[in-house]
């Protein structure tokens, strides 16, 4: 289960942040049933977060592995994005009212578009595409600017390349449900990340990986960012977590659950 919600905390708020058109009692009930339904009926279930599997009777906690991956050269990936030198905050993924994405933008605001450019690298959500939400266009026509990029959706040629580019990966996830693909990637490129804290605690970061959420304090941990030694510093602390998470560890963790299963 790549998604995980304690259904407690299902209310009106949950329904309009993941624009689910049903009511908040109606989205317990139905969000609690899968989750109990599927471990019913499993031999066994994979979560990715040790938080995860209080909402999933008998969860087995297996982290959402990190590939290991080739990184292209820095000033070369730059080159190709047309990137200059200024520092680079990446948010990378689909665009979607629960990563948070207006506190690093509104984050930005606080600080010179000469020193720091905020990029968001990634499409609207499918399913609000689908569905017609203008989500995305309405965060560009807000905060597009000297010191944001919108990248759009990115082509599988570029992804490494983002990674590559980017000074800093930021994850603001208010209330984590699900295990970030993209935080993977950034610990499968050795780009250094920061983390809101709920984030941080879901999977268990140090606490220095993360920042309040709140504008004005995301605002100026990056203003002290842009000192190398400072993203060097976060990017060793991030190593042991991505070790953890590495898919030899990974691949172990699957075979010695399906061997125990086969038993």
């Amino acid at each position: 289960l790549h998604q995980v919600v304690d259904a407690r905390t299902v209310d009106r708020g949950f329904t309009e942040l993941h624009r689910v058109t049903v009511p908040p009692s109606l989205a317990r009930l139905a969000l609690g049933g899968v989750q109990r339904s599927v471990a019913a009926l499993s031999d066994a279930t994979i979560v990715h977060e040790e938080p995860f599997a209080a909402s999933v009777p008998g969860a087995v906690v297996i982290p959402h592995g990190v590939e290991e991956r080739s990184t292209p050269d820095r000033d070369e990936a730059r080159a190709a994005l047309g990137l200059d030198d200024r520092l680079v905050v990446l948010s990378f993924g689909f665009l979607a009212p629960y990563k948070g994405l207006e506190l690093l933008l509104e984050a930005g605001r606080h600080l010179s578009p000469d020193e720091v450019l905020v990029v968001v690298a990634g499409g609207p959500h499918p399913r609000l595409a689908a569905g017609g939400d203008p989500y995305a266009d309405d965060l560009r026509a807000r905060f597009a600017g000297p010191g944001a990029r919108f990248a759009g959706w990115v082509p599988d040629a570029d992804v490494s390349r983002w990674f590559a580019a980017a000074d800093l990966a930021v994850f603001p996830y208010p209330a984590p449900f699900s295990s970030s693909g993209a935080l993977a990637l950034a610990f499968a490129h050795g780009t250094p990340v920061l983390l809101s804290e709920p984030l941080a605690r879901c999977i268990g970061a140090p606490a220095e990986l993360a920042v309040a959420q709140d504008p004005a304090a995301l605002a100026q941990r990056l203003d002290r960012l842009r000192d190398p030694a400072e993203r060097r510093a976060l990017a060793a602390l991030a190593a042991p977590v991505a070790e953890r998470r590495g898919w030899r560890a990974v691949g172990t963790a699957h075979l010695d659950l399906y061997e125990s299963l086969v038993r």
